[in-house]
């Protein structure tokens, strides 16, 4: 599937941003070296994980001692592991799995959950993994893939694993209290699967959630199909729920559709890690540079957005899809500083291009770092100067799997590079970890290769040429 094709699959926007797209004017030079500090990456585990069936990465986490564990679904596995274990109720045969490999990138355990795995969640000492999808939720211990205790969640909807409300999302606290969303409803759960405490929320997509328990905070985010003045807009959401009775402290964004005024482009959240300090920090997108995303999320006059070159400026912008990433007050709910990660096809006087969040991932080191997987369109900044572990990123041909990392202050972009392998390669980079001085990035390849380790486990893709069948892939670097 070339990107070409991925994004006549997209709903155009009929909105308002159409229509003063063109008030947006670069504030900054529109020309500032360098526009990435590190463009040399070193990999410690580059292979395929599947086999010539259907594979779908969707989620990555690093144990206690730094092993790579990833979460998928795999049809016709072949890279399996020397354990193999089965959840009960399940067949070897079902296609959702866990998998923990060893820093060499060889599979040691394997355990089959159920039919589909849509998320997975690690404590920050490592030390408990809870795993989501059709099955419900499932506590497992990560040195072994045990399943310690599983949940069904009866009652409702399983979803059809689709990143906009279709899954079932899941994260997990230092104290091993468990939140879990699906179908719009948010539910906790205690270490030892104890319901706790429920709430639905009423928004068309609810996306994703995080625990905290220092805090003792739940968040949630997502966006809603609204309208103003019968035009249609999407308007994204952050909710602050107290962990204990998941009643609301305070919201970011959810405006009321008729305040938008020119902050009229399509918004959307998709995903909310935390901080070192428990701050929120958050991923979504826009259709358009006239975004509620210019605020502080409170109102839509203070600006908060952190612009570094031409690549996070919304300037010589349409109604293309943009990344936008952000770090939010834990007290207030106010963004104290967000960016955006734009594209620009300089064919076009650099006209800002499209990058998907959709589907996609974020998460933050112990110094603070943020790391953002993203599908891009041509081309990201550096981006043929790429070299990792000696091979160059290939030429751009579409759907390019793309990793950035930037400092705790957005105020430098230290690595932001693709993995296409030569000839050519791209797919979706699903979910991303980060861990003393290391990122995974797990995502799922419909065309070509992707860079691997000559000693990989798979280092040949499976499937390279067939938009129906994808492979799935881990790359984990090596950053500091």
């Amino acid at each position: 599937m070339k990107l070409i094709s991925f994004i006549s699959q997209l709903s155009i926007s009929l909105s308002l941003a159409a229509l003063s797209f063109g008030l947006s004017r670069p504030t900054i030079a529109q020309v500032k070296a360098p526009f990435v500090a590190e463009t040399n990456h070193t990999l410690t585990t580059g292979t395929y994980l599947g086999g010539n069936g259907d594979d779908q990465a969707r989620g990555v986490v690093f144990s206690a001692t730094g092993e790579p564990i990833v979460a998928g679904n795999f049809v016709n596995l072949q890279t399996m592991g020397q354990v193999r274990q089965l959840a009960p109720g399940t067949a070897v045969a079902q296609p959702g799995k866990v998998m923990r490999l060893n820093n060499e990138g060889k599979v040691t355990i394997e355990t089959t959950l159920g039919n589909r795995v849509d998320d997975m969640s690690i404590t920050p000492g490592g030390n408990r993994l809870v795993v989501s999808g059709d099955f419900g939720i499932a506590m497992l211990d990560p040195a072994t893939l045990k399943v310690l205790w599983q949940k069904p969640l009866t009652g409702l909807p399983v979803g059809d694993g689709s990143p906009d409300g279709g899954q079932t999302r899941v994260a997990i606290d230092g104290s091993w209290r468990v939140v879990v969303l699906r179908a719009g409803v948010v539910q906790t759960f205690a270490p030892d699967g104890q319901a706790l405490a429920s709430v639905k929320i009423d928004r068309t997509f609810v996306n994703d959630v995080a625990i905290d328990k220092a805090t003792n905070r739940v968040y949630v985010t997502g966006f809603s199909n609204r309208k103003n003045a019968g035009v249609p807009v999407q308007v994204p959401f952050l909710y602050a729920l107290n962990r204990d009775t998941l009643q609301e402290s305070w919201r970011t964004w959810d405006f009321n559709p008729a305040t938008l005024g020119k902050d009229m482009a399509d918004s959307r959240m998709y995903r909310v890690v935390l901080g070192p300090k428990g701050e929120p920090i958050v991923l979504g997108e826009s259709a358009g540079g006239n975004s509620v995303f210019r605020w502080n999320g409170a109102d839509l006059s203070t600006e908060t957005r952190v612009k570094l070159d031409m690549f996070s400026d919304t300037y010589n912008s349409k109604s293309n899809h943009m990344v936008y990433f952000a770090k939010i007050d834990i007290a207030t709910g106010k963004v104290l500083a967000g960016q955006y990660a734009i594209p620009r096809n300089d064919t076009k006087n650099n006209q800002a291009n499209t990058i998907r969040a959709k589907d996609c991932g974020i998460d933050v080191d112990g110094r603070g770092n943020v790391y953002i997987s993203s599908l891009s369109a041509y081309q990201i900044a550096s981006r043929n100067q790429n070299v990792i572990s000696g091979q160059p990123v290939a030429p751009y041909t579409g759907d390019d799997f793309t990793f950035m990392m930037v400092t705790p202050d957005f105020k430098q972009r230290l690595r932001w590079t693709s993995f296409a392998a030569l000839p050519k390669g791209g797919g979706v980079p699903n979910a991303i970890a980060a861990r003393n001085g290391k990122v995974a990035i797990f995502g799922t390849v419909t065309f070509g290769g992707l860079i691997t380790l000559p000693n990989a486990i798979a280092p040949q893709p499976f499937n390279p040429e067939a938009d129906a069948v994808r492979d799935a892939y881990l790359g984990v670097l090596k950053v500091y």
